[in-house]
């Protein structure tokens, strides 16, 4: 197993890139930067297959649906607090 990380976009609705099959363990801060670690069998230097995976952070007070959303993480980052849901259905 490896865990890989990916820098997220403080943004709503955004693509991620990610090993199939992988797992999502932890979203946080780092260096200022909102990020996503994720586990996945294979090693990065292989040659993996990759599934396009649908995020959406949300600000604290934002209105948004939840519907077809799991929530994976919270994270400060200053003054604002971001909630980041996987999209998974829809």
């Amino acid at each position: 197993m490896v865990v890989w990380k990916e820098t997220l976009e403080l943004s709503s609705v955004q693509i991620v890139s990610l090993p199939k099959d992988s797992q999502i363990l932890k979203v946080d801060s780092q260096n200022g930067m909102l990020c996503i670690w994720f586990m996945h069998e294979d090693d990065p230097n292989d040659d993996v297959e990759y599934d396009e995976r649908t995020i959406d952070v949300v600000g604290t007070g934002h209105v948004f649906s939840a519907d077809g959303k799991k929530h994976i993480g919270t994270v400060i980052m200053g003054a604002f607090v971001w909630h980041v849901f996987e999209v998974i259905d829809g």
